[in-house]
Parts: structure tokens; sequence; C-alpha cells
């Protein structure tokens, strides 16, 4: 993540045994130590993401962190930013 510098088209993928999926499209935002997400510093390895667009088969998937209003699921994130 330390290479993105500006707000860069991105897909957001999820592993599953030793295969990778694609789940949504978005929007990266860069990322600087100390950024906050909601009141609470954004941890190394996690980025801002603007989610655009949920692939049909993964739209129940459970966020690792949960949205600034409590979205949990990928389908409520759509329009909203995520780590």
């Amino acid at each position: 993540m330390d290479e993105i510098t500006q707000r860069t088209p991105c897909e957001l993928q999820t592993a599953f045994k030793n295969l990778m999926f694609m789940v949504a499209h978005g929007t990266v935002m860069p990322t600087n130590p100390g950024d906050l997400y909601h009141g609470q510093e954004i941890s190394a390895g996690y980025a801002r993401v603007s989610v655009e667009e949920v692939s049909n088969d993964w739209k129940t998937l459970e966020l690792d962190i949960s949205g600034g209003d409590g979205e949990r699921m990928l389908v409520e994130a759509i329009h909203v930013y995520i780590l």
C-alpha cells in the first residue's frame, strides 16, 4: 500500500483455501502513518477503500473491520469507505 499516492481504482480480493477471488471493485485512497478511520488509527496492512460494486456471489462476505456506520457485510459497504 505504500506506493499508492493518489486515488486509484482497485479490485478487492479474498482468499478461500489456496485460491483468490475478486469480490468487488472500488477506489483505494493513500494512507499515511497516523491517519485515522472513524477516530481509530489505521492499522498497518490496511487501506481506506471506497466500494463501488460488489460481485453477486460475495455480497454477504463479512468485513474484517466493520464500517463506520456499522456495515458488517460487503454489500452494505457500497459507496462507503471501509478498511
